[in-house]
């Protein structure tokens, strides 16, 4: 008597197939393009934005001017940039921080209904991440004698790329969507999709009482 597969081997060991329980890796879906903010909905955010960090700007402008000749004076220069940095940053995370942090948006985005968010899984970056890689990088380039300003020409045009992304998207990983966007699971989530798929539970078979089954059908 021989056995053709393993399946009519009732003492065979549970088989598994090692291709289905291995765990595929994929990158994350392509966003569509209606998924992407549009590039009249970023600008709205970046107007609205503006418009609140204009006080500040105009602040500061009214302290500085009456000091007329002395801005021509490296030390006054020095004086100035900091005291412009701490000032505005400060305003803008007093703004902005808990937006930012909770959900990917300064008040201007979310206003317009988009958001920031990782390239790779479309979740909300860490606050750090955004304020380093994404306006401070940024901000300090332009401040970089003669090029600043074509560094932040180029950074606007990026905008007219098919992803819709400017520069400093680039340099943080990002990208901005609809605030319908949601994000890939998190790690408690993915841990649990690196589990391997569990086997069904088959009834054990009595090897004596299944051969005395099998030799009555060979009869």
């Amino acid at each position: 008597m021989t056995l053709d597969s393993a399946e009519d081997n009732p003492f065979a060991s549970p088989q598994v197939d090692v291709v289905a329980a291995k765990v595929s890796r994929k990158k994350p879906t392509r966003l569509s393009s209606d998924a992407l903010a549009t590039r009249w909905e970023r600008l709205g955010a970046s107007l609205i934005d503006l418009v609140i960090i204009l006080p500040v700007v105009i602040g500061l402008a009214t302290y500085f001017l009456p000091m007329g000749s002395n801005l021509r004076h490296l030390h006054n220069q020095v004086v100035i940039f900091l005291t412009s940095m701490i000032v505005s940053w400060s305003y803008f995370l007093l703004v902005n921080g808990y937006l930012l942090a909770r959900h990917g948006q300064t008040v201007g985005k979310y206003v317009c209904g988009i958001k920031i968010v990782l390239q790779r899984d479309y979740r909300v970056p860490p606050l750090g991440h955004l304020l380093l890689t994404r306006y401070l990088a940024m901000n300090l380039l332009a401040q970089i004698p003669w090029v600043g300003g074509l560094i932040s020409l180029v950074n606007v045009l990026f905008i007219f790329m098919p992803d819709r992304r400017c520069l400093h998207d680039h340099l943080a990983g990002t990208i901005v969507v609809r605030s319908s966007v949601r994000g890939k699971p998190g790690r408690r989530s993915k841990r649990a999709a690196l589990e391997l798929p569990t086997l069904p539970e088959s009834p054990v078979e009595n090897p004596a009482e299944s051969t005395a089954v099998q030799a009555s059908q060979d009869g």
